[in-house]
């Protein structure tokens, strides 16, 4: 059986990549001209892919690039960070590790490189800092890819996935200007700092009192729209010898509200139902979506536990469309309380990536979790 034609759960790079034409040239433009950017959008919709596929192009056309991804999802700490950082910047800046040892004697004179070597088939070698030094110096740690960049004639991109997670730190403020006092002065080496929290990236690089303040130009993900959505769909499938029409195509890409993972998802259980040549049609659709309501269930069931009878309310409004929560008839016909109390469960929920609200418009983040929760609650309101 051929692979799957989609892409979910990993970076969609290549064929499986989306249109997000717009998108990769304004990432290009910025990168070209030494612009800092900052790509907000909710979980899954693909700042990965996308700033991975723009490097990937970027590189092809000039080789002195240098994109140095790091997710920090999992940092929890200053020293985590620098760990990651540092491993990251010195295996991306490339060539033999005998020169790269040469120029860190020469860039980073107080710092001590080391090497260590795995035992796996690979024999992959690991070259880092020693982290004693770093604590002691860390504006040199920083300051790495700009040196590094100076002496190979290179021109380094550092992209932060989940960059919001340093406002948890220890002592998340000094640590942000030390960031901040260190990078601006560089001119070789340009920034790509995304995340998926809006409001918390939103409040770090536009608040005048944070030390992020205006730091590059904010670009914030939208939704791949239908249009876009039904050629790849038909594309994909047509790869493998299987078929959809336009119209199937359209319903997909609606019921997922363009959602890029979902979108994917979707496609991927109908496609591997469809039979070798197949066409798809509505049954199979139906039936995929029954498999991901399904299998997602016991999830979505702990996402509700606990929740208020007020917060379960709440999410109706916003599972059925409502945009205005805090008017009278709203208040009152999903029993929210008072306007105040749903200003703060509305933030409580986007705290914990329920619901975002987008253009103004509030909406579930998961398209199918909201099938699922209006089946399972809807009954309340009927």
């Amino acid at each position: 059986m051929d692979d799957s034609p989609f892409a979910y759960g990993k970076l969609a790079i290549e064929m499986a990549f989306t249109d997000r034409d717009s998108d990769r040239k304004q990432l290009s433009t910025n990168i070209s001209n030494r612009v800092n950017t900052i790509l907000i959008s909710p979980r899954r919709w693909g700042k990965s892919s996308l700033v991975k596929r723009v490097g990937v192009e970027m590189m092809e056309v000039d080789s002195s690039y240098r994109f140095c991804h790091i997710d920090l999802f999992a940092v929890r700490s200053e020293e985590d960070l620098f760990r990651i950082y540092t491993e990251t910047v010195l295996k991306t800046m490339g060539g033999k590790w005998e020169d790269l040892m040469s120029d860190l004697k020469e860039v980073a004179q107080r710092l001590v490189p080391f090497i260590s070597v795995s035992f796996l088939p690979d024999n992959e070698f690991k070259l880092g800092m020693d982290m004693q030094a770093t604590r002691e110096f860390p504006e040199e740690i920083l300051a790495l890819p700009e040196k590094l960049a100076a002496k190979r004639g290179l021109r380094p991109i550092i992209c932060m996935d989940e960059f919001q997670n340093i406002g948890s730190f220890t002592e998340a403020l000094p640590f942000q200007k030390l960031l901040r006092s260190v990078w601006q002065q560089h001119t070789l080496t340009t920034y790509c700092l995304y995340g998926s929290k809006r409001n918390m990236m939103t409040e770090m690089f536009s608040r005048r009192t944070r030390p992020f303040y205006r730091f590059g130009e904010f670009h914030f993900l939208k939704k791949i729209s239908e249009a876009d959505w039904i050629p790849f769909i038909i594309e994909r499938f047509a790869s493998t010898g299987k078929s959809i029409n336009a119209e199937a195509a359209q319903r997909i890409a609606k019921k997922m509200e363009g959602h890029p993972y979902y979108v994917q998802q979707y496609c991927h259980h109908i496609w591997t139902m469809v039979a070798a040549s197949g066409t798809v049609d509505e049954e199979t659709e139906i039936r995929a979506l029954q498999h991901m309501i399904t299998s997602n269930q016991i999830l979505y069931q702990r996402e509700t536990e606990g929740l208020s009878a007020q917060q379960i309310g709440l999410l109706l409004a916003v599972a059925n469309g409502e945009t205005r929560m805090t008017t009278a008839k709203v208040l009152q016909q999903y029993k929210l309380g008072s306007s105040a109390y749903v200003v703060r469960t509305m933030k409580s929920m986007e705290e914990r990536e329920l619901i975002d609200t987008m253009e103004g418009r509030p909406e579930f983040v998961d398209p199918v979790f909201r099938m699922w929760f209006l089946e399972i609650f809807g009954k309340i309101l009927r």
